[in-house]
């Protein structure tokens, strides 16, 4: 029985899609189904959801390298993982990454 998904999708979108919108995956639908598994999985014990906190860093910056002048120079990504709807909830625990060295990965 599952007791911690993995949601590392690859990719973080631009924009956040939300109740009314064209997305096929609604933000208000995610959102229930991780309450219901994090408050009823397992017979009632519960279940977490783990996700990267984003693999923008290294691969191309979704932000302009313009706005994103100091972090680059600080070898930081420009990426706010706090702006995507579902990382603000108890459902979830966002992770960065380290390589086998003890050192943030390249893309995290």
């Amino acid at each position: 029985m599952t007791q911690v998904f993995n949601k590392s999708y690859g990719e973080n979108p631009d924009i956040v899609p939300e109740p009314g919108s064209n997305s096929t995956i609604l933000v208000s639908e995610v959102l229930e189904i991780m309450r219901v598994q994090t408050e009823t999985a397992r017979q009632g014990k519960g279940a977490i959801y783990v996700k990267a906190g984003g693999n923008e860093f290294k691969g191309g910056n979704i932000f302009s390298s313009s706005w994103c002048r100091e972090a680059i120079a600080a070898e930081m990504t420009c990426y706010n993982v706090n702006q995507e709807t579902e990382n603000n909830t108890p459902y979830q625990i966002v992770v960065g990454a380290f390589n086998a060295s003890g050192q943030r990965a390249s893309y995290s």
